[in-house]
């Protein structure tokens, strides 16, 4: 049997927002919480996806000419990876 969830997506209501349009009080079946942190920036997450991507294609390419800077490339990609999931 497949997992389901508790609460959907389409439940949670944001009831008030910040001056940059994020989140700050969200209302779940009629419970309300305080969001805290900062909310990920869609825009941010998907130009820096498409910049990495981009230095993993040029990674893969470098391997046909020289292994050693094929791998520091993909290596700084997967650091890009990382830095991408934390905006």
């Amino acid at each position: 049997m497949a997992y389901k969830p508790k609460t959907s997506i389409s439940s949670i209501k944001v009831t008030e927002v910040d001056k940059k349009g994020g989140p700050q009080v969200l209302e779940v079946k009629g419970k309300k919480y305080i969001a805290e942190g900062k909310f990920p920036n869609p825009k941010k997450h998907k130009n820096i996806s498409f910049f990495k991507s981009g230095v993993r294609i040029l990674g893969y390419f470098l391997f046909l000419y020289n292994i050693e800077i094929a791998v520091g490339v993909l290596v700084v990609s997967e650091g890009i990876g990382i830095y991408e999931e934390l905006v």
